[in-house]
């Protein structure tokens, strides 16, 4: 026979949290929290960059394959992209790299250079036919930009546009950002 107390604790309990939920900006259903929440593969993933090319997640010294001399040569060489503007790597998926910071500038990052960037990853998502897309908040790197004016620059970009490909934007965030991005889209 079972223990009385046994039947007073619930066979079930409701967690609370998980997956995000879906917001829209016109037709393109926007979802925010961390890659692992993603359930899907995107066509085209976008990643932050400066002008320069050199900002990366997770920095790494690749050793030497030439002489010091001719890489500081090719270095001093290098023209700097302009910001704003959006470089297409070719891959599985598709890199993106967004130009929203020039660290010869102060503030490195500039709304301006975040709503270019936007509007210029519309033409790529015409252009590449792009249906999902993954992306960080940009301007968020330097820390100039807060996440409730770059939902705005979002909302400003992608709201007039019509007929977009894109059908489905994740905002690669923390489980804490993804709780704000919800209530920001309400």
């Amino acid at each position: 026979m079972a223990n009385t107390s046994d039947r007073k604790r619930p066979l079930l309990r409701v967690l609370t949290g998980g997956r995000s939920r879906i917001s829209r900006i016109g037709a393109v259903e926007i979802q925010a929290g961390p890659l692992e929440w993603l359930a899907e593969p995107c066509m085209a993933a976008v990643e932050e960059q400066d002008t320069y090319l050199v900002m990366k997640r997770q920095p790494e010294v690749p050793e030497a394959r030439e002489h010091v001399i001719r890489t500081m040569t090719n270095a001093m060489q290098v023209q700097p992209q302009q910001p704003g503007s959006i470089l297409v790597c070719q891959g599985s998926p598709l890199r993106l790299l967004a130009i929203t910071n020039d660290f010869d500038q102060d503030p490195p990052c500039r709304p301006l250079w975040v709503a270019a960037a936007l509007n210029n990853l519309i033409d790529i998502v015409f252009r590449h036919e792009i249906s999902s897309l993954v992306m960080p908040p940009l301007g968020r790197t330097a820390k100039v930009i807060d996440l409730g004016e770059f939902i705005s620059l979002l909302q400003q970009a992608f709201g007039p546009v019509r007929q977009l490909p894109l059908k489905r934007l994740w905002l690669e965030v923390g489980p804490a950002e993804a709780v704000e991005i919800q209530k920001l889209l309400r």
